[in-house]
């Protein structure tokens, strides 16, 4: 009978913040023997300490930016 899929844990840390990303390795490691640790990131700074431990890294290019016109008391926010 095959092996049961492992949920799945996406870690999206500031890359450029060494605090948050350690943060967020540490957590994975705690999580890896009971599901599947992805991480997703944008910045360079300290994005090379999560595959130095054993987890992947999926990079996104570019920048999300807020859209010409929108009001942060709306709540609704649009992204290019």
């Amino acid at each position: 009978m095959p092996e049961p899929l492992k949920p799945t844990v996406v870690f999206a840390p500031e890359t450029i913040n060494i605090a948050g990303t350690t943060r967020m390795i540490e957590v994975a490691r705690a999580l890896a023997d009971r599901c599947e640790c992805l991480f997703i990131g944008e910045g360079d700074e300290y994005a090379g300490l999560i595959p130095e431990t054993g987890f992947e890294i999926l990079r996104r290019e570019g920048r999300a930016e807020i859209c010409e016109g929108w009001d942060p008391f709306t709540a609704t926010p649009g992204v290019r």
